[in-house]
């Protein structure tokens, strides 16, 4: 009978399992920004940082895996707004190169609010897949603009908990 303890078999994936033997589907890290409750506004048609807090960095364990990306929020605009939200992966930590969003569209209407009153949304996931082919370290961020409308948008405003999670897995 041989009895293996987690640390050793973790220890064992690291470094001598090949992730290209474990099965499809294999979620083979799970990383986690800070948590934060404050809210961000903006009033900007650009798109720009939501928070640093949500930032999060991997280094993936196998160049054939794909990230999801999920980014849990709670939304506050005003009416005629638009809040546009994306996830950006970059290859350095400041993020001046390599910078890309998550799939090549528009990000401009995660939400809208077509009427005149203010209305808010305690909880929103926004989810993204994408496949890097690296093993080099990348740097994810969530970058926010107000498209439409001539009132602020928020995101976390007094709407609990916001984070990111990336979660890699196995294909």
């Amino acid at each position: 009978r041989i009895r293996i303890t987690s640390m050793a078999l973790t220890q064992v994936i690291n470094d001598g399992l090949a992730h290209s033997g474990l099965p499809t589907g294999t979620v083979l890290q799970v990383v986690k920004s800070a948590v934060r409750t404050a809210a961000s506004a903006t009033s900007s048609t650009s798109m720009a940082e939501i928070s640093s807090d949500y930032r999060v960095t991997v280094t993936p364990k196998a160049s054939d895996s794909i990230m999801v990306i999920d980014f849990t929020y709670g939304v506050h605009m005003a009416g005629g707004c638009r809040l546009g939200v994306q996830c950006k992966v970059g290859t350095n930590s400041d993020f001046s190169t390599g910078q890309n969003a998550v799939h090549a569209v528009s990000h401009d209407e995660a939400q809208r609010n077509d009427g005149s009153d203010t209305f808010g949304f305690r909880s929103v996931m926004r989810s993204y897949y994408d496949a890097y082919s690296t093993t080099d370290t990348l740097y994810f961020r969530h970058d926010f603009n107000r498209p439409l409308g001539s009132g602020l948008v928020r995101v976390n405003d007094n709407s609990g908990p916001a984070f990111v999670t990336v979660t890699e897995i196995q294909q």
